[in-house]
């Protein structure tokens, strides 16, 4: 069963018409047909967005990335500039396995 002049049918057709007036030169004909005027098109964005941008902005002055806070991120970050942190290639290793094979440690 075949559903015939359905949306994506009219559509196929208008620009088969496009593309076949443009092969014989007829471009303002055919884009004639096709061309929509934008000129009063408009995003309208609800209340709600504003908010869900607001809380993500408070998560984030709390949490920061992935839950870290920021006394330990400063830790780290002293650590790391006075060249006392180092990893264990073995729990990084193990980290990342559980991660990926998403057991909770």
């Amino acid at each position: 069963m075949k559903i015939q002049n359905g949306p994506a049918d009219k559509a196929r057709k208008a620009r088969h018409a496009t593309v076949a007036g443009e092969k014989s030169g007829q471009k303002g004909a055919a884009k004639g047909a096709s061309s929509i005027d934008r000129s009063s098109d408009r995003v309208v964005l609800s209340e709600r967005i504003g908010t869900l941008a607001e809380s993500i902005k408070e998560i984030s002055k709390v949490d920061g990335p992935m839950g870290a806070s920021e006394a330990k991120l400063e830790e780290l970050k002293a650590a790391i500039e006075a060249g006392d942190y180092h990893v264990d290639p073995r729990k990084l290793a193990a980290s990342i396995l559980n991660s990926d094979l998403g057991i909770e440690e």
